[in-house]
């Protein structure tokens, strides 16, 4: 592994979108979220992610066994990624703050 890592953008099923419209403009792939989470933590570690936006890093987090604690302030954002957790969650309430 190097320290140059390319991953396209993100396109496709994974991609959220309002009728043509992407929800967020800079959504994270997921399998790049999910190769630096595994390089940098263990099973059962916590990640933080303080902007959360559509909260990638926490489905990333989730499904390499970690637990994650997000935050988004911006109301749009955070009602997509509470229904986005809300299905992939290791419990039945994703912790995810609005301010």
């Amino acid at each position: 592994m190097t320290n140059v890592w390319h991953e396209p953008a993100v396109r496709g099923p994974e991609r959220f979108k309002e009728e043509t419209r992407a929800v967020h403009g800079n959504q994270k792939p997921l399998k790049l979220l999910d190769r630096i989470i595994r390089a940098s933590s263990d099973p059962g570690d916590v990640v933080w992610e303080p902007f959360g936006g559509l909260c990638s890093v926490a489905v990333a987090a989730f499904a390499a066994g970690r637990r994650c604690y997000s935050a988004e302030i911006a109301p749009a954002y955070h009602a997509v990624a509470s229904t986005r957790l809300a299905k992939c969650a290791p419990r039945p309430r994703a912790a995810v703050s609005a301010a």
